[in-house]
């Protein structure tokens, strides 16, 4: 996990007051969870997936970024009736897939889904495993000849990727390629952008 540490000078008369007798001014630090660009000649890959408990709809969605910070291709799609974990290994499987197709043969991967990276760093599965059929698959995408480094990121360094995935399981269609960000990403985008800056 990559943080940055912000200071503030706090000088709200009321926030001091209820702090108490600490002064005119009290320095604070709190940590901001920032995307962060890939390796000069890589490819990011942020994903999520999205389930919703009542419908039972599950959404994924990705998005590719250079070392330059800039959209080079992104995916969202409906995927059908399942669970919570069942989305987070598939979308893993949609966007290794992705990659794999377009040519990216130096991919970082980051997911929210602490339980999902840990899972897939692991090299032996449990065949009793729920979901072994795709967790097998997902190995033997990153078995193949090219560079796949998968990471846990914070929640809110994955925004992007978060609006695709609810947007795929509000929508019935199936595997949407996008060649340009989605107004409301592109918005996102330009935080991650800000914050690197």
């Amino acid at each position: 996990m990559e943080f940055v540490l912000r200071k503030i000078n706090l000088e709200n008369d009321d926030f001091l007051r209820f702090l108490g007798p600490q002064g005119n001014q009290m320095m604070v630090c709190f940590q901001i969870a920032l995307w962060v660009p890939p390796p000069l000649h890589s490819i990011k890959l942020n994903v999520d997936g999205s389930f919703n408990p009542v419908s039972r709809r599950m959404g994924v969605g990705g998005l590719f970024r250079n070392d330059h910070s800039c959209w080079v291709a992104g995916f969202t799609s409906f995927i059908g009736l399942g669970d919570s974990v069942e989305a987070e290994f598939l979308t893993v499987r949609f966007g290794l897939q992705f990659a794999w197709d377009k040519g990216f043969r130096f991919v970082v991967l980051e997911s929210d889904a602490k339980e999902i990276i840990h899972t897939l760093q692991q090299h032996d599965v449990e065949l009793s495993h729920r979901h072994s059929g795709v967790i097998v698959f997902i190995h033997e995408l990153l078995e193949r000849d090219w560079s796949v480094e998968l990471k846990h990121i914070p929640r809110e360094a994955n925004f992007p990727a978060d609006w695709l995935a609810k947007d795929g399981a509000r929508n019935d269609s199936f595997v949407h390629l996008l060649e340009e960000p989605p107004p409301e990403v592109e918005t996102l985008m330009l935080r991650d952008n800000l914050s690197v800056r």
